[in-house]
């Protein structure tokens, strides 16, 4: 429910301790683009089914106006697609993510904070979870879950082609 009282009002701050792939971002610096912000993790299976549609809609629309921002957390452990490391200390943790988002080919921002305040502010409640953020600065809409990939680049068209 605290998700929906942020449709159509400005976008929660955000903030993390390691930028990858950017300087720190600041939401009310990127008005006049459209944002998406993808709280996600490495051991996500359902995130990590929709990330290639995110890297291909990054890589054809940020020329347009596009920033994807990949938001996650320290966990204390660490498991992807291809290693499960278990307990790992904060720099490894950052270090195996950061070898993910390499390997998983993603050139956009990706914040990664060592709490979950972000997370709460956001009422995240179970990733991946999408915030679509309008030219305006304001939720435009909120998608929990992945699947329908052409269903995200077409709602990313249409706020981009918003004037």
């Amino acid at each position: 429910m605290k998700q929906l009282d942020f449709i159509g009002k400005p976008a929660p701050a955000i903030a993390a301790e390691k930028w990858l792939n950017s300087a720190s971002l600041a939401l009310d610096k990127l008005k006049g683009k459209v944002v998406v912000i993808d709280f996600w993790a490495p051991w996500c299976g359902p995130c990590r089914q929709v990330i290639p549609a995110l890297v291909k809609d990054y890589d054809e629309l940020k020329g347009k106006g596009l920033v994807v921002i990949g938001f996650t957390k320290l966990y204390g452990r660490y498991t992807d697609d291809v290693q499960n490391k278990g307990a790992v200390g904060a720099d490894e943790e950052r270090a195996l993510t950061q070898g993910f988002i390499e390997r998983w080919k993603m050139a956009y921002p990706v914040a990664i904070a060592d709490k979950g305040d972000i997370f709460e502010a956001y009422g995240i409640a179970g990733i991946p979870t999408m915030i679509f953020i309008d030219k305006a600065g304001n939720v435009y809409d909120i998608k929990v879950g992945s699947g329908n990939e052409a269903a995200i680049g077409a709602k990313i068209r249409s706020l981009l082609a918003e004037k």
